[in-house]
């Protein structure tokens, strides 16, 4: 038991001992790890020569003995002279600290009677300074009474001076109102507090006289003075307690007057650029310097609503909620109607400088001028800019006109293209299609490459450096350029839309239409792509590399950040102006057929006979040798423009399960030429079909050549094939439908038959599903059978006369 607690007691010590150590920072001695002791090792604290000597005699030869006596003797010899060394220094050390500590000895000694000297004299300055501040209390406090009596004395003097004084001010060439105000203001409470006192009453009286003649000379609706004295004398008849409302509505009427006589007097006329800049540089200065003084002098005075609320004006009317909601009102209408006014005659003048006949680069300069100096006064104008919206106005304001600028260089290049390549198109017919289009293409990258884009560049890395408004919006911009080239797009599309939208059937159709498409669709798989990669890359290059740079130093703003956002818009544009150009390629390839078709149908129509028999036995009806030679035209076009000339394979399956059909259910676009009465837009339903006369049953008939077998016309594929076969297909249907309008004999129907042979022949190589063009010819044949009024109709066959037929004809271009 006795043993347990020895142990704990001393574990307890050790704990204890640890933590004291711990406090005062005593670190442990580490512990000396136990080394073997080796008696014949020199460097071992258990060394012993003896053993040493037996055990190098037993080890070493002669020679190396020698060399190891060499050894030991010159390693002792360094030894020696180290040691001597480290005994001087020592030494040397020793003595020098033995001197500084006399040397110390000495200095402290006079430091003692130094402080006792220095002690003695603080305590004798002590006690004089004492002496001296109880002899002088008595005289402090007389000189404190006097220095009142004088303080009084000088207000005294100066009232007693006052009237005086105010003569003095009013006297003067100018006078000084201001200072006369001031002059009462400061002693208009004093002489109200002792007027009782027959003195001060009598001064009290001369100052009121004084005062009253200095009001009526006082004026602010004087439109002849500027602002700035106007704005002074509302200050000063605040300062005598006129009536405050009175004041904020002549101030206000004043100030309307003022600056619309300014507005009307630099009014621009029909003055030359040079003096149009000169008047809006003179307007600006006048007017908005005057509205800045006006807004700033009349916050001041009427809406600041604490008395101790920081101005620069020496009064302020004191006017309750209700009073100070009005003036603010009165001063919200005025400043709106005034800027309204200002921004028309901006407005007007950039408007006058675009249509002027001046080259379009100096009436940019005019114009950037002009925007120049209004940015440059709004900007330094802190109260307009506090309570009006005129620099976002101006901003949105310059901001439309480069939208403008834009707009026109992208406008330009449109007309431009359509004058040089497709315009004259129909008047001077060329054949080599591939190269108009190429270099049509070529045309409108380089115009906006080598043109617009440097054109924009400077507007978006130069000029609005220079419009400080614009400078922190420059985001704007990119946004309306970006809007600028989107509209450029799609004033493209309208154009030809236009162009296809007008196309009439009762004239022969145009390959304008065809070559917009090939037009369009190099614009799809090329030209867009590039225009906006270059575009891209030339607008936003700089602002790139500024952006790694404050990237790197921790600068980048939210603005850049914006910007880089426009840029990621403007990629993002180029997928979908592909996609509105697929759009249009479809739209332009099915009103193609629709209006090629309906021309041949109209041309049947007009040379169509009620007896379908020919006057020779070997050869097909007049009216099919007008369609096919129109119809060889179009095709000669088709080849001579479509670059693609793809053809599916033949299907075996049945009609209803055709590709045709497949393609018409999956279809994206509304069929322009599909009139259906529940899904026909209004730019085709005005379209007339030449087989439609005014008889309501033939109109019903017509309407179901739309409403059956639709299977028959799917969206037209840009490739000849495909274009040739739903125009075979909408002629061979119309005619289908207008030989139900007619009765035929036996002899009609073998005359039908040879026809639908003929075509077959010639036609056959030259649709996309041999199958449904079957289908349709037989649909015709049936059409002609079912109005012959005799019984006992066959089939005939032909034999080598269709060859001969077809040979006769010599159709070859489909």
């Amino acid at each position: 038991m006795e043993k347990e607690k020895k142990i704990i007691n001393r574990k307890n010590k050790e704990k204890a001992r640890g933590l004291l150590k711990s406090y005062y920072g005593i670190q442990e001695k580490p512990k000396i790890k136990k080394v073997t002791r080796n008696p014949s090792d020199i460097n071992s604290i258990a060394f012993d020569s003896n053993q040493y000597i037996k055990k190098a005699k037993k080890d070493y030869n002669m020679q190396a003995l020698l060399k190891e006596n060499n050894k030991l003797t010159s390693e002792t010899k360094q030894l020696d002279s180290e040691m001597k060394g480290l005994i001087y220094d020592n030494y040397r050390k020793f003595i020098n600290a033995n001197d500084s500590i006399q040397n110390m000895r000495k200095e402290i000694e006079n430091i003692d009677t130094e402080m006792n000297s220095l002690f003695d004299k603080v305590k004798n300055i002590t006690k004089t300074s004492s002496e001296i501040n109880n002899s002088l209390e008595t005289s402090r406090e007389k000189i404190h009474k006097l220095n009142n009596v004088n303080l009084l004395l000088k207000k005294l003097q100066f009232i007693l001076e006052l009237p005086a004084r105010l003569n003095h001010c009013i006297n003067q060439n100018p006078p000084q109102y201001s200072q006369a105000v001031f002059y009462y203001t400061r002693t208009e409470k004093l002489l109200k507090k002792y007027k009782d006192i027959s003195g001060f009453s009598k001064i009290d009286e001369e100052c009121q006289e004084i005062i009253k003649e200095i009001s009526k000379k006082i004026k602010i609706n004087d439109t002849t003075k500027s602002m700035k004295e106007s704005s002074i004398n509302i200050g000063l008849l605040i300062g005598l307690h006129f009536p405050p409302v009175q004041l904020s509505k002549e101030y206000s009427s004043y100030a309307l007057i003022h600056l619309k006589d300014i507005l009307t007097q630099n009014r621009i006329t029909n003055e030359s650029s040079e003096e149009q800049i000169k008047k809006i540089d003179k307007l600006n200065e006048e007017f908005l310097n005057e509205l800045n003084l006006f807004i700033a002098s009349y916050s001041s005075y009427f809406l600041k609503q604490e008395k101790n609320e920081q101005t620069n004006v020496l009064y302020t009317a004191n006017l309750n909620e209700n009073e100070r909601i009005a003036a603010n009102n009165k001063l919200m209408e005025i400043v709106e109607e005034l800027c309204t006014e200002y921004l028309n005659i901006i407005s007007k003048v950039i408007t006058l400088s675009q249509n002027s006949n001046e080259i379009k680069e100096t009436a940019y300069s005019h114009s950037l001028s002009i925007f120049k100096s209004t940015h440059s006064h709004i900007n330094v104008l802190d109260a307009l800019q506090k309570i009006t919206t005129l620099n976002e106005k101006v901003l949105n304001n310059t901001i439309e006109w480069i939208t403008n600028i834009a707009d026109d260089l992208f406008n330009d290049c449109i007309n431009k293209l359509f004058e040089m390549y497709y315009d004259e198109i129909d008047k001077n017919y060329s054949n080599n299609f591939e190269t108009l289009i190429k270099k049509s293409e070529e045309f409108l990258i380089n115009e906006i490459t080598g043109k617009i884009v440097p054109k924009l560049n400077k507007i978006t890395k130069e000029d609005i450096k220079e419009l400080d408004l614009v400078l922190n919006n420059e985001v704007l911009v990119y946004t309306s350029i970006n809007k600028s080239l989107r509209n450029f797009w799609n004033n493209i599309f309208d154009r030809i839309t236009k162009y296809s939208s007008e196309l009439s059937y009762r004239n022969k159709i145009s390959p304008k239409l065809l070559l917009y498409v090939q037009f369009c669709e190099r614009l799809r798989i090329n030209t867009i792509n590039a225009i906006y990669n270059l575009y891209i890359q030339e607008l936003y290059k700089d602002i790139k590399e500024d952006e790694i740079k404050e990237k790197e130093s921790d600068l980048a703003s939210p603005t850049t950040g914006d910007i880089f956002s426009k840029e990621k818009e403007a990629l993002s544009d180029i997928s979908s102006t592909i996609v509105e150009c697929q759009k249009l390629i479809q739209t332009l390839l099915n009103r193609y057929t629709q209006v090629v078709g309906n021309n041949l149908i109209y041309i049947a129509k007009n040379s169509f006979q009620e007896k379908l028999q020919s006057n020779k036995s070997d050869q097909i009806s007049s009216f099919w040798i007008i369609i096919l030679k129109q119809l060889e035209m179009y095709c000669i076009d088709i080849n001579k423009i479509i670059y693609t000339n793809i053809s599916k394979p033949v299907d075996t399956v049945s009609v209803e399960s055709s590709p045709i059909k497949s393609k018409m259910i999956q279809a994206q676009y509304n069929n322009p030429y599909l009139l259906q009465n529940s899904t026909i837009s209004s730019t085709y339903s005005s379209f007339m079909n030449p087989y439609i006369n005014n008889d309501h049953n033939i109109m019903s008939n017509i309407d179901r050549l739309f409403t059956e077998r639709i299977e028959y016309y799917g969206n037209v594929e840009l490739n000849r094939i495909n274009i040739k076969t739903n125009i075979i297909n909408i002629l061979l249907k119309g005619i289908i439908e207008y030989v139900r309008l007619f009765s035929f004999t036996k002899e009609d129907y073998s005359q039908i038959q040879l026809d639908t042979e003929v075509i077959k022949t010639i036609l056959w190589n030259f649709v996309e599903d041999p199958k449904i063009f079957d289908n349709i010819l037989e649909d015709l044949k049936t059409s002609v059978r079912v109005r012959c009024s005799e019984e006992n109709l066959k089939k005939e066959d032909f034999g080598d006369k269709i060859q001969n037929i077809v040979t006769s004809l010599g159709f070859k271009n489909f």
